[in-house]
């Protein structure tokens, strides 16, 4: 044999050896597998969910620190928004006292800091004498069906809560549940809260009620609900898709165990090693176990194939073993560092959810190397020999099923029309990068969903009615103590208001302590509407927010800072996409740069400006992360083929996956989302598999038979019926 490729024949040598070792220890082996799992599952059972949001930004970063800190100087921004309706009519005498024990219950859900509903919000009414009167409707709730009506009038007529705890047609009312601060310290407060939300909601106390409930807790609850029970549904499906390939192509059972025992020791590998680093289970575990059952089959079928070929080639149980061990031992190496590599580039990501979860897959791509030539090797050694086997010499039998029968074909087709394969691939690949130049960044929570999801609908409805589904915070510091009682902070406070109010494709409602002032003046001056103004002077500010605050009101301190040289404005939005949250997003900070006076600062925070910047961060890093695998890659297939045109030459085939798929995404017009972030390391890491399987073949050949077009017959004959039938594997896991 030509040594030139004396590299590659040294670690296939080293490959035997192992062989040996683990045939001659197997016992040994399979107990160190065994109490690895056992002590590995105990940890699982303890791994713990993480619904919350920190589990998406690194700590240190700038946005998320800003926004912890809005929430401890303003409160927490996530909210239980519930709208609902009465067969009897919102403001009928029975329905206002089941409200009000509503009310009374809803306080008892964990972290529930206070609830606002039309029994208990604030009323401000002014005297003839100019006093100010602040009161809760707690105090005065209505005994008769008169005060109800008269009740009705008053909360109708106060903008403030028009379109927040009642609609405009007075059909439909609102309760709005402030949660905690430090709900956010407990990775299960989402699935508290909606548990105990539902309870409730569910009493036969309220069944004349029709709830529509909506905020985050409970659109993340709900995610994950679905998220849990589709896994199980589509790994369940996806298991048995592999296991039903497997029987038609190895209809062994102790092949097939195999395979399942490594991708099952793997998956419980991962999820202990991630429980030791403190990684926990977030939306996108829920594609880990078939991610590791594709890696896990794509690995074993390659080893497993080749230990037939030599068994039918007439070779004991133990040579087999030892002789397919040597052929793709290093290929598999190989593919499993390409593979972790492809999966690693995710780690540069901002995101911190990217990060773990490509952290975790890098571990299980080697794990699963590791199992697949240990425990799958012993279960191999299990097989009795048998008599009289006819040695012929190393040549492999084939078979005759579709496979064995494509194979040599598809080599022909390559080798008599590969200028025209080039030709149309090149013609391919120019349209699909058209393609990637429309592809867009965009992601809507809701639409994960599904428009046959209850959530879905009550957001929608929500949206319709009230549109306080979503939200964006904004903070004006005045950058001087007690700034906020000065009319050009709130008049410039008012200005960026009224601006958010008029995208009203987008906006319905916003609130900030520009309404109490302007409440406090109409009440003031007789209710009189046209006083439902901003007074003009520096005093009549000031004197408001003190009197105000002198009279009973409590709404200011979620409104102001407590040197009041800074102020909050809420801009509750409907549900959309990132592109129309962004394109808002751009022309509100324009705008604020174009009133605010230049001593003042400002930030925009909140939950939904968070999305945005996790949606950025994906767009950033996209091409960034490519790029990296691709070069990594490239590096390595350089070095381990000491050839610089064989390693370039062999990426190209690894890059068109990617080309088509992100092009087809751009063609028709389907987003580039948190989900799809993952496509491209995903194709390169498992498109590289198969390169390397090919050429690796293709170059041990080349050097015995000394002829490129056998060499290719050999190798596709070879190495083509592991590839094939692991695409197969690959196909029925996403389809």
């Amino acid at each position: 044999m030509n040594r030139k490729d004396n590299f590659v024949t040294k670690i296939n040598d080293r490959f035997a050896d192992l062989a040996e070792r683990v045939i001659d220890h197997r016992w040994v082996v399979f107990f160190i597998c065994l109490t690895l799992f056992i002590g590995l599952t105990v940890l699982s059972l303890k791994q713990r969910i993480d619904t919350s949001m920190e589990v998406w930004f690194l700590d240190g970063d700038p946005s998320f620190n800003y926004y912890h800190n809005f929430v401890r100087e303003f409160g927490n921004d996530e909210f239980i928004y519930i709208v609902y309706r009465t067969k009897q009519g919102i403001f009928n005498l029975d329905s206002l006292s089941k409200t009000k024990r509503l009310v009374e219950d809803l306080e008892e859900i964990p972290y529930v800091e206070k609830v606002n509903a039309i029994t208990n919000i604030e009323l401000t009414e002014g005297s003839v004498n100019g006093d100010l009167n602040v009161y809760s409707l707690m105090n005065e709730f209505p005994s008769s069906q008169v005060e109800a009506n008269s009740l009705m009038h008053k909360i109708m007529d106060k903008p403030l809560y028009v379109n927040s705890y009642i609609s405009e047609d007075s059909n439909f009312a609102a309760i709005l549940c402030e949660l905690e601060n430090k709900a956010k310290d407990d990775p299960t407060y989402n699935v508290n809260i909606a548990t105990s939300l539902e309870r409730i909601l569910s009493k036969l106390d309220y069944e004349d009620f029709r709830f529509w409930p909506v905020g985050e807790p409970i659109s993340n609850f709900e995610f994950y609900k679905i998220v849990i029970k589709d896994g199980i549904i589509i790994n369940t499906i996806a298991y048995f898709l592999i296991f039903l390939l497997l029987v038609l192509f190895f209809r062994q059972a102790k092949v097939i165990g195999g395979i399942f025992l490594v991708t099952i020791f793997s998956l419980v590998f991962v999820v202990g090693i991630m429980k030791i680093i403190d990684f926990p289970i977030t939306a996108l575990s829920v594609i880990t176990p078939s991610l590791i059952l594709a890696i896990g089959v794509a690995t074993s079928i390659h080893l497993i194939t080749e230990y037939h070929s030599h068994v039918k080639s007439g070779y004991t149980n133990r040579t087999s073993i030892i002789k397919a061990v040597s052929m793709v031992g290093f290929p598999c190496l190989f593919t499993s560092l390409t593979t972790a590599v492809g999966f690693a580039s995710v780690t540069i990501s901002p995101i911190s959810i990217l990060r773990e979860y490509g952290w975790s897959i890098v571990v299980g791509v080697l794990v699963v190397f590791v199992f697949s030539f240990s425990i799958l090797l012993v279960i191999l050694t299990f097989k009795k020999e048998k008599t009289g086997r006819k040695f012929n010499g190393g040549k492999v039998n084939k078979g005759n099923g579709l496979i064995d029968w494509m194979l040599p074909r598809i080599a022909s087709l390559n080798k008599r029309y590969y200028i025209r394969i080039l030709i149309i691939s090149a013609i391919v690949s120019i349209i699909c990068s058209y393609g990637i130049t429309k592809l867009q960044v965009n992601s809507s929570w809701l639409g994960k969903f599904g428009d046959r999801t209850k959530v879905y609908h009550d957001f929608k409805f929500v949206d319709k009615t009230m549109a306080v589904s979503a939200s964006f915070e904004i903070s004006l510091d005045s950058k001087k103590a007690d700034g906020v009682r000065t009319y050009q902070f709130v008049k410039t406070l008012e200005q960026i208001q009224n601006f958010a109010e008029s995208k009203d494709y987008l906006v319905k409602k916003t609130v900030s302590v520009v309404d109490i002032i302007r409440d406090v003046n109409r009440s003031l001056h007789n209710n009189d509407i046209e006083y439902y103004r901003l007074p003009s002077s520096d005093r009549e500010v000031s004197q408001y927010i003190l009197l105000y605050e002198i009279s009973g009101g409590e709404e200011l301190e979620k409104l102001v800072s407590a040197d009041l040289a800074t102020a909050r404005l809420t801009i509750y939005i409907k549900s959309t996409d990132s592109i129309t949250s962004r394109g808002f997003y751009d022309e509100l900070v324009n705008f604020i740069e174009s009133v605010k006076p230049a001593d003042y600062d400002y930030r925009i925070t909140g939950l939904s400006f968070l999305l945005l910047e996790a949606m950025r961060y994906i767009a950033d890093n996209q091409i960034k992360s490519i790029m990296l695998a691709f070069v990594i890659i490239s590096l390595m297939m350089v070095i381990v083929f000491r050839s610089i045109k064989v390693g370039l030459i062999s990426m190209l085939p690894n890059l068109f996956p990617i080309v088509i798929t992100l092009g087809f995404m751009g063609l028709s017009g389907i987003w580039l989302d948190f989900g799809r972030s993952l496509l491209a390391p995903i194709a390169i890491g498992l498109a590289v598999d198969d390169t390397i399987h090919v050429i690796s073949r293709y170059r041990l050949e080349f050097f015995r038979i000394g002829n490129y077009e056998k060499a290719l017959d050999v190798a596709m004959n070879e190495v083509g019926r592991a590839i094939t039938i692991t695409t197969y594997s690959i196909c029925c896991l996403y389809l």
